[in-house]
């Protein structure tokens, strides 16, 4: 129903730039990818300085693993705007899906310096860690993720990965 919505706002207006991006995220969440990523595509045709646009377009590429070209969309946010936590927080996790854990961690602890409270980076952060086999640091940031957020399980299960 909400896409059939978004279509009719875009009969009306084709240049709606709210309602592309509210398209692209429910075929997203339809598991609609490559329909996604053509109405973040628009939507940064229309404007393109929209950080928004930029960040979605990168996670839907990279649930596509289409890693380089996620990663180039979560940079031009960050250009747009370098105090975007959530561009860097995701330009972290392509990094790391990359191997590339050293990368990944500083992009976690650039979104952690704009937004310290961010708990997915916490936990993200957490998860670079203990690929560096530093241990203690990530606990603490797994930790820091179940006091921010109680009710990620994947933290939980995280912590108790480094305990086990």
């Amino acid at each position: 129903e909400a896409a059939g919505c978004y279509r009719r706002a875009l009969e009306i207006d084709p240049e709606f730039e709210k309602a592309h991006h509210n398209l692209g995220i429910t075929m997203r969440l339809q598991g609609r990818l490559n329909d996604g990523a053509e109405c973040f595509k628009r939507v940064i045709e229309i404007n393109p300085h929209s950080i928004e646009a930029y960040n979605d377009l990168g996670v839907t590429l990279r649930r596509q693993g289409k890693l380089e070209e996620a990663a180039s969309c979560f940079e031009t946010a960050i250009t747009i705007n370098p105090h975007y936590a959530e561009a860097h927080n995701n330009l972290g996790n392509v990094l790391q899906d990359q191997s590339k854990p050293n990368e990944a961690v500083a992009s976690f602890e650039r979104a952690l310096k704009i937004n310290p409270g961010y708990a997915e980076a916490h936990n993200n952060m957490g998860a670079a860690l203990t690929t560096q086999n530093r241990l203690k640091n990530a606990a603490f940031h797994f930790q820091r993720t179940i006091d921010l957020k109680p009710d990620l399980a994947e933290a939980y299960n995280n912590l108790g990965t480094i305990f086990s």
